[in-house]
């Protein structure tokens, strides 16, 4: 009975250490960062100015090549923003996966060895 209770023990620390990172918590997150981010660095470069003979933002005025409609301008400040977001919510999207699938496995290794061990 004692070894039954250690091992229900040892399965719920094991799956509290490798808990699952919630989707949607990591989409959100990212994509407001992303999105801020571009949008604050966008509407630094706009109210910084500049002179008429140096364009102003010029690095980041090259991601309009990937990003049509961007401008470092106040309306690619707020395009620079959903941009920002949308990429921001594939890459946590791509992470959130990434984490939970690599927990997912090396739980299923643990909990396997957990199991041949314990007869």
């Amino acid at each position: 009975m004692i070894n039954k209770v250690k091992q229900s023990t040892d399965r719920a620390l094991i799956y509290a250490v490798f808990a699952k990172l919630d989707l949607v918590a990591m989409v959100v997150a990212t994509a407001v960062v992303f999105g801020l981010g571009l949008m604050l660095l966008t509407l630094g470069l706009v109210v910084q100015g500049g002179s008429p003979d140096f364009p102003v933002g010029a690095h980041l005025a090259s991601l309009g090549y990937y990003l049509p409609g961007y401008t470092v301008t106040w309306r690619g400040c707020l395009v620079g923003g959903i941009y920002g977001a949308i990429i921001g919510a594939g890459i946590g999207l791509f992470i959130a996966v990434l984490w939970n699938l690599t927990h997912y496995l090396y739980l299923a290794a643990i909990v396997n060895r957990l199991n041949y061990f314990s007869d």
